[in-house]
């Protein structure tokens, strides 16, 4: 029996559509969609509990794998296979112009362009999105990305930066490495080598040959290639750089391209066990899931993105927190207690939750669905919930939607906080009762006015339906009351429609990292749509 209380794997009731309203086909195309894609899920179960899938090649990545090999000579044949990625990515991106759109679509040309024909660098081409990019990491990011545009050459960036009060103790493990090599390859460029100090250089390369428990850093292709290109200029000829070269080359994706990360599956495997939770899946599929995230637990008591990562997070802890609780509460309750003091630990001053440590600024993802991991301890942990939703209430904005965080679906971020409200609302203090009531009202406005005509939902309002913004915006809106039964009737439809012939589904890149840019990781798709299919079905 699952708990009343769980964010993802319960069904909070709502004043929805009843079955009635659905004309007979799409009752009996909805039940058999569901049986469908909950078999497909399970089929991608493995024996140890995981689910595994491939993220997606990316130009950046194989960008950056393609001038790394091509600085140090080697690996011929593999230099082809992502030039022919390359080539390929580029005719594909001259057709694509919408989305979060322009300004990465137009990125991943300019990139893919500079590294295959090896053109002149223009000063600003390229780096625009980030010079524009608004979130709380922009600066960071425009360092980043000047430096590293400018080290592939597609820009010839003269802006300067304070090399001296770069820091890489801030942050999470793999952004820190990143930080530090950037700071190495940036003093190169600005003719200041003396701004990286020896204990820099010694830092980044102690770092590749102890900081993480992975061949690839923390199972990040990006800033474990980022660092090679500094450690190259660091110790020339250094068994490090050949040998992070070589466990680079074993997550080249069957398309020649390189993808973002070699790995996710704790993330993968909770969101698709509870999407198997709420349609009603037997345990004897799910608790090998829950027994596979309680083997790669870390010993602060969160989650990693991927087996072995050191570094856990809050966006990924809270899904294997509720998925182990779904999956059985009682025997799996020393490892839930150790992942609630997990996300105890990381409230901030303001009532928000930070994505990796106490102090990081608070998001609005991450908290959202801290407190809904963390609502069944209502009574151990009420202050925590009561100003973590405060929080929540103070970062919606006029038109009800949130800051997107780690995706570039404004639903995601909207269901999270949603699910978090609804569990919360019955055991609010008074004077939250309204404020909670019509922060939902204000979300259901919305997405109901920006639903398209097709019946879906993209990622911001205007742009085409996508398979991941639909299905978090039905798990909006099983949230909310008095939503008009077609809105309902037709985002199911339009759901269902894109469903493939083998029960999965896909979509559009949707998660964001180094953020604001999209990477594809394909079986969130099933994931989410199982879990909005399963919930509308049973509201």
């Amino acid at each position: 029996m699952l708990l009343s209380s769980l964010h993802l794997s319960a069904r909070p009731e709502a004043a929805l559509a009843p079955r009635s309203a659905y004309t007979p086909e799409l009752a009996r195309l909805h039940d058999e969609g569901l049986k469908r894609l909950r078999a497909h899920v399970i089929g991608q179960v493995g024996n140890d509990g995981a689910i595994r899938d491939r993220c997606a090649s990316r130009v950046l990545e194989s960008a950056l794998m393609l001038h790394l090999l091509r600085a140090e000579d080697a690996f011929p044949g593999t230099q082809r296979g992502v030039t022919t990625y390359l080539e390929t990515r580029r005719k594909e991106l001259s057709s694509l112009q919408k989305g979060f759109g322009g300004a990465a679509v137009a990125l991943e040309r300019e990139l893919a362009d500079a590294v295959l024909s090896g053109g002149t660098p223009d000063e600003d081409a390229g780096v625009e999105v980030f010079d524009t990019f608004e979130h709380f990491t922009s600066e960071r990011k425009r360092f980043m990305f000047h430096t590293l545009l400018t080290e592939l050459g597609v820009v010839d960036s003269k802006v300067r930066f304070d090399l001296a009060a770069v820091r890489y103790d801030l942050y999470a493990t793999w952004v820190n490495l990143e930080m530090c090599a950037l700071k190495i390859l940036r003093a190169e460029q600005q003719g200041e080598p003396g701004a990286a100090t020896a204990e820099d250089r010694g830092w980044l390369m102690d770092q590749l040959a102890t900081g993480s428990d992975r061949s690839i850093f923390e199972a990040d292709v990006f800033a474990h290639a980022v660092a090679l290109l500094a450690a190259r200029k660091v110790s020339p000829g250094d068994p490090l750089v050949a040998e992070g070269i070589e466990a680079l080359l074993r997550s080249q994706n069957p398309d020649g391209g390189f993808p973002f990360i070699a790995g996710w599956e704790p993330f993968g495997t909770a969101v698709a066990g509870l999407g198997l939770l709420t349609a009603g899946t037997t345990s004897e599929v799910t608790l090998p899931m829950a027994e596979f995230l309680v083997k790669h637990q870390n010993p602060d008591g969160g989650w990693g993105f991927a087996p072995g990562v050191r570094q856990s997070d809050a966006d990924c802890s809270p899904y294997c927190l509720e998925m182990l609780r779904g999956a059985d509460p009682v025997r799996f309750a020393p490892e839930i207690a150790k992942g609630e003091r997990y996300l105890l630990d990381l409230v901030n001053p303001d009532g928000g939750f930070g994505t990796y440590r106490r102090g990081d600024t608070s998001e609005v993802g991450v908290t959202g669905s801290s407190v809904s991991a963390l609502a069944p301890h209502r009574d151990a942990c009420a202050p925590v919930l009561d100003e973590a939703v405060r929080y929540l209430l103070s970062c919606q904005r006029p038109d009800g939607t949130f800051e997107r965080s780690w995706s570039l679906s404004e639903a995601n971020a909207m269901f999270r906080v949603l699910f978090a409200l609804r569990h919360y609302a019955s055991g609010a203090p008074e004077e939250l009762r309204a404020p909670v009531a019509e922060a939902a009202s204000e979300a259901r406005r919305y997405l109901t006015s920006t639903q398209n005509v097709d019946g879906g939902w993209g990622q911001r309002k205007g742009d085409d339906s996508d398979v991941l913004s639909t299905a978090c915006s039905l798990l909006a809106l099983v949230c909310c009351e008095d939503v008009p039964p077609t809105v309902l009737r037709d985002g199911v439809a339009w759901l269902l429609s894109r469903q493939q012939s083998d029960g999965g589904f896909s979509s559009v890149p949707d998660s964001a990292g180094p953020r604001p840019l999209p990477h594809d990781l394909p079986v969130l798709a099933d994931g989410y749509a199982l879990l909005a299919l399963g919930h509308v079905l049973s509201a």
